[in-house]
């Protein structure tokens, strides 16, 4: 039977050596191009013949157990789509989000919810809440909820409240549980920092949208008694602050109108002396999207929106302006072993709205969506077409997904894009496009010689 290098490998040049990192894995190695050629040779004597490893069985004892060589009867691509059916399907886990309330105190233009959705999760939503997530928590498993908005501190005394009857149900079934929350950090003072911390959240992730100036120009209040105030210069002491309680990541958008600012944000943070209470800095290109307007969605606008190509070709020196300046950039999940790409390919991943809906993904939030149910009537969740369009999505059905070196990572990225357009190509990730310029970055921190 031999055995084969695996399809899931990838050679990553770092500065005259090579990462063999997997993609099924998610483990790798720093190597020397001599030690790489080595490798390979080694692996191509133990190919179809099956010869005797002999001298060189430590090194074929690596390959194998590391991943980076198989049987050589092995289908790998069966065993990736198993390794997908298997996480999806598993029960233990609850992954949800959850938005209180869909109304903000900013009114960014790129925002795809409508804030004009009336209604909010109050009291006498608390135990439907409850009651909805003890129906879907196993014994022992895991709970993951990001709190989100609109800005979901507006709905601060009801996510304290919840998030403390939740941990009581997760420590009762012992079940472990991670909370985290999305704001646009105007109302994250050191007391509200600390009020979240003690109900078990860790981490809030804070969004910039350029320079002092552009982030003001954007992200401008909508308050009735402070119209327009900006907003930048207090959300940068929050930050200050809250990182005496709080893991504070702080994402980027980036547009074709804020490129040329991004520097100028990374040095106005740096004179704060942030670098020591932001945990991790990442960007992400703004996308066109409108719950109103669905012909539209994912489709770019020539001047504001980048492609994901264009936006890959400026990754790499986005992250070297951050590390730069004395930031730690995010190293995204790809790299954590049974990461899927999105909660909404879960069985077990909801979005509970404003209203109690319970929907698969939060780009359904504020629209028409189709809710399997509500937690307010809450009785089970339905096998209906609604549910089966999400399990029907099967990374492995587009010829690109399927032959890529990546499907062990992304599964097809965003499932939701890719129901909305389902005869355009896959959207996929910045990574497919930039990972021999931005990959080294991250395995650097985590590969053994």
């Amino acid at each position: 039977m031999g055995i084969k290098l695996s399809r899931y490998n990838l050679e990553v040049p770092d500065d005259g050596g090579v990462f063999l990192f997997n993609t099924y894995r998610g483990t790798s190695v720093r190597l020397s191009a001599e030690q790489m050629a080595l490798m390979k040779e080694v692996a191509g004597r133990m190919g179809a013949d099956g010869a005797d490893a002999g001298e060189w069985s430590a090194v074929v004892g690596f390959l194998v157990e590391n991943g980076f060589a198989v049987p050589g009867d092995a289908d790998e691509l069966a065993m990736a789509v198993e390794k997908y059916d298997t996480t999806v399907s598993d029960a233990s886990s609850l992954s949800l989000v959850i938005a209180p309330s869909l109304k903000c105190n900013m009114k960014c233009y790129y925002c795809y919810e409508d804030k004009s959705s009336e209604g909010a999760l109050d009291a006498e939503d608390l135990d439907s809440l409850l009651a909805f997530i003890s129906s879907r928590l196993t014994a022992n498993g895991t709970l993951g909820i990001t709190w989100f908005g609109g800005e979901p501190l507006l709905s601060k005394p009801f996510i304290t409240r919840a998030a403390d009857e939740i941990r009581r149900i997760c420590d009762a079934m012992g079940v472990r549980y991670a909370f985290r929350m999305v704001s646009n950090g105007y109302f994250l003072d050191a007391a509200t920092a600390a009020e979240l911390a003690a109900c078990g959240i860790t981490s809030v992730q804070v969004t910039f949208d350029g320079s002092r100036q552009e982030h003001n120009r954007v992200r401008r209040s909508s308050l009735d008694h402070r119209p327009g105030e900006p907003s930048f210069d207090r959300i940068v002491e929050n930050i200050r602050s809250a990182s005496r309680h709080l893991r504070i990541l702080v994402r980027v958008n980036v547009s074709r109108i804020n490129i040329d600012q991004v520097d100028t944000l990374l040095e106005q943070l740096a004179a704060a002396q942030l670098q020591d209470h932001i945990s991790n800095v990442y960007f992400y290109p703004v996308f066109n999207f409108n719950v109103s307007d669905e012909s539209t969605n994912y489709v770019p606008k020539e001047k504001i929106h980048f492609t994901m190509t264009d936006f890959a070709r400026m990754e790499r020196n986005l992250i070297d302006m951050a590390t730069g300046r004395g930031f730690k950039v995010f190293v995204p999940l790809i790299f954590e072993a049974g990461y899927l790409g999105c909660y909404a390919s879960v069985s077990n991943g909801f979005v509970i709205d404003h209203r109690g809906r319970i929907l698969k993904c939060d780009h359904e939030l504020g629209g028409g969506g189709a809710a399997q149910t509500t937690i307010r009537d809450f009785t089970g969740i339905e096998d209906d077409d609604e549910l089966r369009k999400w399990s029907a999505k099967r990374p492995e059905s587009n010829p690109s997904c399927r032959d890529c070196v990546f499907l062990p990572l992304c599964y097809a990225h965003c499932p939701h894009s890719n129901l909305a357009l389902p005869d355009q190509p896959p959207r996929c990730p910045s990574y497919k496009y930039n990972w021999k310029d931005v990959f080294p970055i991250y395995l650097r921190d985590r590969t053994p010689a």
